[in-house]
C-alpha cells in the first residue's frame, strides 16, 4: 500500500493521521446553547490529549474563531 492509498480498513474520511501521537488535538466548541457548550467544553478539557481552544455560540463567530485558532477539530450543533 502506498501513501495514496486510502483503500480498505486504514481508510479514514480526511485520509491518514499525519499528527503525531503525543501532540494535542485543538478542539474549537459550537453551540448556541451556552450551558451545552460549556458542558462539553468541560468534559473534553478534562481529557489529557484535547486543549479546547475557543467556543462559539453562531456560525460567523465559530469561522471567527477558528481563523484566529486554527482548530484541529470543530465540533458543532
Amino acid at each position: 500500500m502506498t501513501d495514496t492509498d486510502y483503500s480498505g480498513p486504514d481508510r479514514r474520511r480526511g485520509g491518514p493521521d499525519r499528527r503525531n501521537l503525543d501532540e494535542i488535538t485543538r478542539i474549537l466548541v459550537v453551540d448556541d446553547h451556552a450551558l451545552f457548550r460549556m458542558g462539553i467544553a468541560n468534559i473534553l478539557g478534562h481529557e489529557p490529549d484535547f486543549e479546547i481552544v475557543a467556543e462559539a455560540e453562531d456560525s460567523r463567530s465559530a469561522i471567527d474563531r477558528a481563523l484566529e485558532t486554527s482548530p484541529d477539530i470543530i465540533l458543532m450543533d
